[in-house]
């Protein structure tokens, strides 16, 4: 029995090979033939056969299954749909276009423009209309000589002169009765931090006080509808310098980063008046509040007893230049100390916007941060710097300064304080109880500053119409 099992397990798979190629001849068929007759049943063979039968017969139910698959021609033309998420199943009408993150132009931008154009087509077609009146008034024999053009324009510019220097008369007045005036209640002294006080504080040299208050600039210049109320600061502090080395410090430009954190750069951007300018300072970005533009008009003088008077009072803009803070109006009076002539006294008064964009609660809460420590900074670099620089500056002082016939002063002027920096580096200032008639260059070291104009005549014109436009932007003529 184990035999012919172990027979039927290699014989059946010959087997039906062999049946599988009796077609391929008679002596196959024959060796099949007797193979069975030699060593196999008939029961078995009969079985074997059945199922081979059975195996072929569904082997040929089972029908030919094919696959398609795209060829690289309509594989492109999918890719090369408009839409390539069809590729992914997703087509053009289940799906939409994601939100754009352009930003909207709003009605108020579209408004703005239109106005600055509007401005801008004005001001060509006056400049049109003057021109064709001179011409016509040229063609008709009546257009006044040259010379008195050339005057008319000068007297236009003395009185636009005039007009810049009544604004720093204002700004002086309101600040000597701010700072010199009868004590009151609202103004809160500031006491320095107690953890920097030993540094920078520590003999309470300096002293500062604070109030809140609205635009300080009065009805020609602030905003009526404007009715928050801004930061106001005065200081008083003693520098251990005589008052000529301390003015001479501070008028030199290169020492504005030694003492002042508070501007990162500075520039001139217009002169009005020999003493008096248009600048730009820019502030870093302090705690929160981001950096700042501030445009002032800034004015010196010098007073009988020595005394240097430095005020400024903000303007919206310049030109194209917008201000993004606003240095309401400030002062700085440097003097001789009655007590000590080798000692010099420092008043400052700064009313501040940091801008408009700054709610009042953040504007609260830096000033709080800042103004106990700030203020006696400030001071105490000024007289630590000045203190260091005093050889230099005393062999700076054997240059001789004079007053011109005009009533101006050669000798240098300016600063940098809180909320902005102004230089004259050759002078200029109005020297009390001196003659007050304005010159138009700038006087030189050691010069007269009497000297008469050379500018020509359409210099003389875009000069004017410059200050004109300073002039609109300073008192808030549209």
């Amino acid at each position: 029995m184990k035999r012919r099992c172990n027979f039927l397990l290699y014989a059946v798979p010959l087997l039906l090979s062999c049946a599988d190629a009796s077609h391929r001849g008679p002596t196959v068929h024959h060796a099949v033939h007797t193979f069975f007759n030699n060593g196999i049943t008939s029961g078995l063979l009969r079985s074997t056969l059945a199922v081979h039968k059975q195996l072929r017969r569904k082997v040929a139910e089972v029908q030919d299954v094919r696959l398609t698959l795209p060829s690289k021609k309509q594989l492109r033309q999918k890719l090369q749909a408009s839409s390539l998420g069809v590729y992914y199943g997703l087509t053009p009408q289940n799906t939409r276009h994601a939100p754009s993150t352009k930003r909207t132009i709003a009605l108020r931008d579209t408004m703005i423009e239109t106005l600055q154009e509007i401005k801008s087509m004005r001001k060509e077609l006056e400049l049109l209309r003057q021109e064709i009146h001179n011409l016509k008034q040229g063609e008709a024999g009546t257009a006044p000589p040259q010379g008195d053009q050339q005057l008319s324009v000068l007297a236009r510019r003395k009185e636009l002169q005039r007009q810049f220097e009544g604004v720093g008369e204002q700004v002086e007045q309101w600040a000597e009765e701010m700072l010199f005036g009868p004590d009151d209640d609202n103004w809160t002294e500031v006491q320095c931090s107690r953890v920097l006080r030993g540094a920078i504080n520590k003999d309470g040299r300096t002293r500062a006080f604070i109030r809140w208050m609205r635009d300080s600039r009065g009805p020609r210049f602030a905003n009526p509808k404007d009715d928050r109320e801004y930061p106001c600061i005065k200081i008083y502090s003693t520098i251990d310098a005589p008052l000529e080395e301390v003015c001479l410090y501070l008028s030199q430009e290169q020492h504005m980063g030694d003492y002042n954190d508070l501007i990162d750069k500075y520039k001139d951007l217009q002169e009005i008046t020999p003493s008096s300018k248009v600048c730009l300072g820019e502030t870093p970005q302090i705690l929160f509040i981001k950096p700042r533009q501030l445009i002032s008009f800034c004015h010196h003088r010098w007073l009988r007893d020595g005394t240097e008077v430095v005020v400024n009072q903000a303007c919206d803009k310049f030109e194209d230049i917008p201000a993004t803070a606003y240095a309401f109006r400030g002062a700085t009076y440097i003097s001789k100390d009655p007590g000590d002539p080798e000692r010099t006294r420092i008043a400052l008064i700064a009313h501040a916007n940091p801008g408009n964009d700054v709610p009042g609660w953040a504007c609260k809460t830096a000033v709080n941060a800042l103004a106990p420590i700030e203020p006696f900074k400030l001071f105490h670099k000024i007289n630590t710097a000045v203190t260091h620089c005093r050889p230099q500056l005393a062999r700076d002082l054997k240059e001789i300064w004079q007053v011109g016939s005009g009533g101006r002063s050669s000798r240098p002027g300016g600063l940098s304080m809180l909320g902005y920096a102004c230089f004259w580096p050759n002078g200029g200032g109005l020297c009390e109880g001196s003659s007050s008639n304005e010159t138009i260059s700038p006087p030189q070291i050691g010069t007269e500053s009497d000297a008469p104009s050379t500018l020509g005549e359409e210099e003389e014109r875009d000069t004017a119409d410059r200050e004109t436009d300073i002039q609109r932007q300073m008192v808030g003529v549209k």
